[in-house]
């Protein structure tokens, strides 16, 4: 029974997770948005001065970040409180 749980819990989990990543990309390409994700997580991003609508919206709300023609253009984020490093492309 415990197992039963934990598969259901993890399927829930990876359902959830993949549709963030299909709502995050709807706006813009999956890399533009995965990129920011991983800025977001590599800098605190939950205790950021303003992270207003990053995770929850269209990748076009997000406080800081400009997207023009369906690409993520311009990303300013000073004084907001990041902590961490800004990630390498892999």
């Amino acid at each position: 029974m415990k197992r039963r749980i934990t598969i259901i819990l993890i399927t829930l989990i990876m359902f959830q997770l993949n549709e963030m990543v299909q709502k995050l990309s709807a706006q813009v390409p999956a890399q533009d948005s995965l990129a920011l994700v991983a800025l977001y997580d590599s800098t605190d991003g939950a205790n950021w001065t303003d992270n207003t609508r990053w995770l929850t919206a269209s990748v076009s709300t997000w406080f800081g970040v400009t997207v023009s023609g369906g690409r993520v253009t311009d990303v300013s984020l000073s004084s907001n409180n990041l902590n961490g490093h800004i990630p390498q492309d892999p």
